[in-house]
């Protein structure tokens, strides 16, 4: 067992205990591919209930979908000069955005700065393109299936 769980374990019998290790799935199993997978699973009483969660793999179809939508929405508003402005800005309206205090000149200035798409995984990237889709259809005033169709196009 490692340090870190024994100490969990130890202190916090009934902690809720997240630990990320990877599991190969069998026919009617998880079978643990690591030496910290299989310590955290010997933890776990046969009959427990245990969550698990998956990262499914982002689609490249729709990653480049999105580009194609920030690049067209910047191509036909006056608001953004290009597809990063474009970006930024979906990321902040939807909330994927970090925020950041400043004190200048005695005053404070809260910032909100947009962070990264990659860290999302399949699921969360599926969520958020097509909550982005709502926003370029509202930017633009074009039909959701209009603006779709002519990204596929390009």
């Amino acid at each position: 067992m490692t340090k870190y769980l024994s100490k969990i374990f130890k202190f916090w019998p009934d902690a809720e205990v997240k630990v990320k290790a990877q599991f190969i799935r069998t026919q009617n199993a998880f079978v643990p591919s690591s030496d910290l997978a299989r310590e955290f699973l010997n933890r776990i009483p046969i009959g427990d209930p245990v969550v698990l969660s998956s990262n499914l793999e982002r689609s490249a179809r729709q990653n480049a979908l999105f580009h194609s939508m920030c690049a067209l929405v910047a191509e036909n508003s006056d608001k953004f000069q290009n597809g990063e402005e474009v970006k930024d800005s979906v990321k902040l309206v939807l909330g994927h955005s970090r925020k950041t205090v400043v004190v200048k000149n005695g005053e404070i200035h809260v910032r909100f700065i947009p962070k990264s798409i990659t860290d999302l995984d399949g699921d969360d990237f599926n969520k958020f393109v097509d909550k982005a889709i709502d926003y370029f259809v509202e930017e633009l005033g074009v039909p959701r299936d209009i603006l779709i169709r002519e990204v596929e196009y390009l």
